[in-house]
């Protein structure tokens, strides 16, 4: 957050949707899964950080 950075996504993850990833790149050496996983939960986490701003902005 000192860069303006969202924070990291991993509070908002599902324990199932972590296994599948980390089984795509043990068992087949693919880390689509992973990298996808990870995309979905940063957008989602800057999204929520640009509205935390936002209310900052207004009650400061």
């Amino acid at each position: 957050m000192i860069y303006n950075s969202a924070p990291p996504p991993f509070l908002m993850l599902m324990s199932t949707s972590y296994a599948y990833a980390m089984m795509g790149i043990y068992e087949k050496r693919d880390v689509t899964l992973a990298v996808e996983l990870f995309e979905h939960l940063y957008r989602r986490s800057i999204k929520r950080y640009a509205v935390t701003l936002k209310l900052g902005r207004i009650f400061v």
